[in-house]
């Protein structure tokens, strides 16, 4: 973009655009929240201990298939697996 362009962009229609992507963030990450948590692993171990508590963090970093396993294939499998799928799609929409 040329540099006239960006300076001719009113000062409120920025921070209005800056604070409307705010929002849109958090709102983002409230709503797939309960998605990431996997609740339906009942708080087993995670194969990746530096990766902390978040499961689908470790499914979006799983270095093999048995890392992806250790994470769906724990607890309520069928749910595990569903709110992996949601998550997915709502991330993928969101790309």
């Amino acid at each position: 973009m040329s540099k006239d362009l960006i300076q001719s962009i009113p000062l409120k229609t920025l921070l209005t655009c800056a604070a409307v992507c705010l929002v849109a963030a958090v709102a983002g990450a409230v709503l797939i929240a309960p998605h990431n948590k996997l609740e339906g692993r009942k708080g087993a171990k995670l194969p990746m201990r530096a990766l902390g508590d978040a499961p689908v963090l470790q499914l979006e970093l799983a270095r093999n298939e048995g890392d992806i396993r250790a994470v769906l294939m724990q607890g309520d499998i069928a749910r595990n697996q569903a709110s992996s799928d949601v998550a997915s799609k709502v991330r993928n929409r969101m790309q």
